[in-house]
């Protein structure tokens, strides 16, 4: 069996999802994974999901190069964020084919655990009903900083479409063994 490849988004920040499509597909890449949900954050360029004609462009994309998307991020759980404001860009995944989403905690109590809890579990309902899991990524500079706490959060939800994130920087930052993992 072939091993398959994803283009994570920030590996070409800033590049709107058909271009993205077009250099995973030059370069070797099986999936994308597009950030249809913004940050915010300034000088970032932004693909709001409700951006019809980018949709459009997005999927000829996609259709004349076989290339799918593997994920869509970043549905963060924050303070004054709900998870509401996401379903734009989940419906907009699931209609480009995208099987999951992103997800990390930036809370400003990061030792309020049932509050990120309670918002993971809501976020992967509101997932479910386009058919994708939510992944939750522990960033050693987040709310969750190891995989541990990454799986209580999980286990606390305890919802069939949650599952854990596994980046390999941030694996390697926070000191997780392979025998943890």
């Amino acid at each position: 069996m072939r091993k398959q490849y994803s283009l994570a988004y920030l590996t070409v920040n800033g590049c709107a999802p058909p271009e993205m499509i077009y250099i995973a597909a030059r370069t070797g890449y099986d999936f994308v994974s597009l950030r249809l949900i913004p940050l915010g954050i300034p000088g970032e360029k932004s693909w709001l999901p409700e951006d019809r004609e980018m949709i459009s462009k997005t999927k000829t994309a996609l259709d004349e190069t076989g290339i799918k998307v593997l994920d869509i991020e970043l549905a963060r759980i924050l303070d004054d964020v709900e998870p509401r404001t996401y379903l734009p860009a989940m419906e907009a995944a699931a209609e480009l084919g995208a099987k999951h989403v992103i997800s990390s905690a930036w809370t400003t109590d990061r030792s309020d655990h049932s509050f990120i809890v309670d918002r993971f579990a809501e976020i992967c309902d509101l997932a479910k009903q386009f058919g994708l899991t939510v992944n939750l990524e522990f960033p050693t500079f987040s709310c969750l900083t190891n995989l541990q706490e990454a799986a209580e959060i999980v286990r606390g939800a305890n919802c069939p479409n949650g599952g854990i994130f596994i980046d390999t920087l941030y694996f390697h930052f926070s000191q997780t063994s392979l025998v943890e993992l």
